[in-house]
C-alpha cells in the first residue's frame, strides 16, 4: 500500500458515503481561505489530505508502519452566514461519523483510525468571504513496503 493509494481510497468512500457532496478530492495539504481563494472548489465539498506521517517501526512481515495525520476539510460557500455554518457543521459530522473504525475498504495493512477532532475554522475573513471551514482530523497508521 502507499499513502497514495489510502487517500484515494478515503476519497471514493466519502464521495460514495456523502452524495450531497457536490466535490471530494484529494488535496495536497493544509486548506485555508486563501487556498479557496486560489482554487475552483464546488461547494460543499470536502479535500482530504495527509498532512505527515510519522515512522513507527518496522514489522517483521517485511512492511514498516507509518502513522498519518489525516486531515478532511469541510467547505461550504454562498448563502447566508448562519446557513452555510449549520451546513458545514452538519457535514463535518457526517465526515467525524464516516471516519470512526473506517479502514476505507482495505482488509490488512491499516489500523483504525485514533484522535478523531472537528475543529470549526471560523474568523471573520472567511465569514466575510461567503465560505464557512472546518477540520477533520485523526491519525491513522498503514503498512507500506520499505
Amino acid at each position: 500500500m502507499t499513502v497514495e493509494d489510502f487517500l484515494a481510497a478515503i476519497v471514493a468512500d466519502l464521495t460514495r458515503q456523502l452524495p450531497e457532496l457536490r466535490e471530494c478530492r484529494e488535496h495536497e495539504g493544509r486548506f485555508d481561505l486563501n487556498e479557496m481563494k486560489r482554487l475552483t472548489v464546488n461547494s460543499p465539498a470536502v479535500l482530504v489530505s495527509c498532512l505527515g506521517f510519522t515512522r513507527l517501526g518496522g514489522a517483521r512481515t517485511g512492511t514498516v508502519e507509518i502513522e498519518l495525520a489525516m486531515a478532511a476539510f469541510v467547505a461550504c460557500a454562498g448563502g447566508k452566514s448562519r446557513d452555510r455554518a449549520k451546513a458545514s457543521a452538519a457535514l463535518s459530522q457526517a465526515v467525524v461519523t464516516r471516519v470512526h473504525d473506517q479502514l476505507w475498504g482495505f482488509s490488512q495493512g491499516v489500523r483504525p483510525p485514533a484522535n478523531i477532532r472537528g475543529e470549526n475554522l471560523y474568523s471573520q475573513e472567511i465569514d466575510k468571504a461567503g465560505v464557512a471551514l472546518w477540520a477533520i482530523t485523526w491519525r491513522q497508521s498503514i503498512f507500506v513496503q520499505p
